[in-house]
């Protein structure tokens, strides 16, 4: 068995929305001495004006930030439209789950929760880039960015117990009941998102 009949690590990567590259991009980054550069380029068609996808983020909104410190720049990728969910749900902005491709070539996305109901505004895609190489990164169009998760907001209050040993011994019985599959069969819950 593969890591693809592993239902929770299949819930991760389809739970949500995925926004993806707009268009084909190249970026490079370089240093001269010691300062670091970077240079995006995008292709769009010749009869719109070119509009700007990656940018600089400011490097003291960062704060203490360690990759920061270790020597990655901020920047952020625009996303040209709004996010909107129904009242009450906000969305939970983070890397893809597992896919590493973009950061294995030196671009982290960062997580955010919006209040994307109330928000009506792009959600713009900041990331840390720290592949200094002079190399040129390839970025396709359609290639994942982010994942959206929405999520109801509601109060929670955490409460700490024992564990309870025939509970969790009935559970592995359960659990131990088929060969394959015994998580989807038994425990797994479908997820819809439209």
């Amino acid at each position: 068995m593969t890591v693809k009949s592993c239902m929770p690590f299949l819930d991760a990567m389809t739970s949500g929305y995925v926004i993806t590259a707009a268009t084909d991009m190249t970026l490079r980054g370089w240093t001269e001495g010691k300062e670091k550069h970077w240079q995006a380029t995008w292709n769009v068609p010749m009869e719109i004006e070119r509009p700007e996808f990656v940018t600089s983020h400011e490097v003291p909104q960062m704060g203490n930030e360690p990759a920061i410190k270790s020597g990655s720049l901020p920047l952020k990728m625009r996303n040209f439209f709004c996010i909107k969910t129904p009242d009450g749900y906000s969305s939970l902005i983070v890397p893809v789950l597992n896919n590493q491709q973009l950061p294995m070539m030196g671009i982290t996305f960062l997580s955010a929760v919006v209040d994307t109901d109330t928000y009506n505004n792009e959600v713009n895609l900041p990331f840390l880039f720290s592949n200094f190489t002079g190399e040129d990164l390839f970025i396709e169009k359609g290639t994942p960015l982010v994942q959206v998760i929405p999520f109801k907001r509601e109060n929670w209050e955490m409460e700490k117990s024992g564990v309870d040993e025939n509970y969790y011994a009935s559970k592995d019985l359960l659990l131990g009941s088929r060969i394959v599959d015994s998580y989807r069969k038994i425990f797994h819950k479908k997820k819809t998102y439209l």
